[in-house]
């Protein structure tokens, strides 16, 4: 268009040393005012002139559409440096549920039917190996799992198990969109659950027996139950609150705290 003059962009880069951190985690806020300089060969925006003031026989002409000048531009960021850590708590929510045979007397003989049971776990994980559980590698070691029950008879249903070996929210390709899905960081867990189960020490199905006589014969029975399910680790669920706490305070009240 005749009368534009060309801008040229402009690239702004910084870096400085932050020192003075007396232990991990913690979590880094930076908030940042830039004014940019003014773009090489753009001159100054016209200055407007009154129609009324200017002078008779002077034809009005408009004046050319000038480059725009870049404003001033502010950045907030929070950025996690929870350092490498050998242990976390989290949250297990298991995928298949844990069936047992629940024995009772119906028409006056034992009978039995089949009870599923879903419990979501606290889980106590283990780091042989050290790693970055805010932003773990899309390729790790595997870890080991602890948990129990959040609900019912809590050391009826121990779990034990390792997870953690593929960080799927940090592979190049799908790590983005998940990230965006899922703002939280899961990882997915298997082993088994050392189940206790009540059986009948002499009675047996379709023996006549009371409701009192089923319970009296109950005794407990281990077995081992296979189970897996996504985890999610409650530091990063804690850092993630803090952080969109930090951002909303900023947002209500802005400071500057660097340039």
């Amino acid at each position: 268009m005749a009368g534009r003059v060309p801008s040229s962009p402009i690239g702004l880069y910084g870096g400085g040393l932050i020192s003075r951190l007396d232990k991990l985690p913690a979590d880094i806020e930076l908030n940042a005012s830039v004014t940019f300089p003014l773009n090489p060969g753009v001159p100054p925006p016209p200055v407007a002139v009154d129609p009324k003031s200017a002078q008779p026989g002077l034809a009005s002409t408009q004046a050319p559409q000038q480059a725009s000048q870049p404003g001033p531009v502010t950045f907030s960021n929070t950025y996690q440096d929870e350092g490498l850590q050998h242990w976390d708590v989290s949250i297990g929510v298991p995928v298949n549920a844990i069936s047992a045979l629940s024995y009772s007397s119906t028409d006056g003989v034992v009978s039995t039917k089949q009870v599923s049971r879903l419990n979501a776990y606290g889980l106590f994980d283990i780091y042989p190996w050290a790693t970055d559980v805010g932003n773990p590698p899309a390729f790790g070691y595997p870890h080991i799992v602890l948990g129990l029950p959040l609900s019912g008879q809590v050391f009826n249903k121990p779990f034990f198990g390792a997870g953690g070996v593929v960080g799927f929210q940090s592979l190049p390709w799908i790590g983005k969109f998940l990230n965006t899905a899922i703002p939280l960081r899961l990882n997915f867990y298997g082993g088994v659950v050392y189940n206790k189960e009540f059986r009948p020490a002499t009675l047996s199905v379709g023996s006549p027996a009371s409701p009192a006589a089923v319970s009296n014969d109950l005794r407990g029975v281990r077995v081992w139950k296979g189970q897996f399910g996504i985890e999610f680790s409650i530091t990063d669920v804690a850092s993630k609150l803090k952080a969109a706490t930090s951002k909303n305070s900023n947002t209500s009240s802005p400071t500057t705290k660097g340039n």
